[in-house]
């Protein structure tokens, strides 16, 4: 059992050298072979947001690329990013998320899609910023970004959000019982 991590997807589009968006289906379908080889029925999955656009345009093409997270193994938790536009609802109820909210606290350990405020011995475990350090409105001190292009468009599992190295997360702020807690809290949700 495993807990994995990942954000900004971005489904179905994607932007190239300053022209328009446009639909990129084999990013997606990348992100979604990456996940299968990882993540099994017994391992946890919290996504910290930024999963669609749900573009107008092709709505259709955005409904079938989704349709497939719902097969996903796993239990899938997610986090609102702000380009997801869909009440907190929808993705339970149409794409199998078992629970879907704006933050989850864990300990000292906030799980948000946007990079936070903390205060001293606070962590924060985002994504947003897409590996962009100078992306941030906030001091990065006590930060990780699960960006997915970062980590090859690969889940990635807590122990490496916490040590890798898109963390600026005070080691000495990191322990076994602390990752031990998160871990079992994921688990039992």
């Amino acid at each position: 059992m495993a807990v994995y991590f990942g954000s900004d997807w971005h489904f179905s589009k994607e932007a190239k050298n300053g022209k328009p968006f446009r639909y990129n289906t084999n990013k997606n379908d990348t992100i979604l072979k990456n996940y299968i080889s990882k993540v099994t029925d017994n391992d946890v999955f919290v996504f910290l947001g930024d999963l669609s656009y749900f573009g107008e345009d092709n709505p259709l093409l955005v409904k079938k690329q989704l349709d497939k997270i719902k097969d996903l193994p796993g239990k899938k938790i997610f986090i609102k990013g702000n380009n997801d536009y869909k009440p907190l609802d929808f993705y339970i109820n149409e794409l199998g998320f078992i629970i879907s909210k704006e933050i989850i606290k864990i300990d000292n350990v906030y799980f948000t899609h946007m990079p936070i405020r903390l205060r001293n011995g606070e962590i924060n475990i985002h994504g947003h910023i897409h590996g962009a350090r100078n992306y941030w409105d906030c001091e990065s001190k006590n930060h990780a970004d699960v960006y997915s292009k970062a980590y090859g468009f690969y889940p990635v599992e807590l122990r490496e959000v916490l040590y890798g190295n898109y963390s600026f997360i005070n080691k000495n702020l990191i322990n076994n019982k602390l990752i031990d807690k998160i871990n079992n809290s994921f688990y039992n949700m």
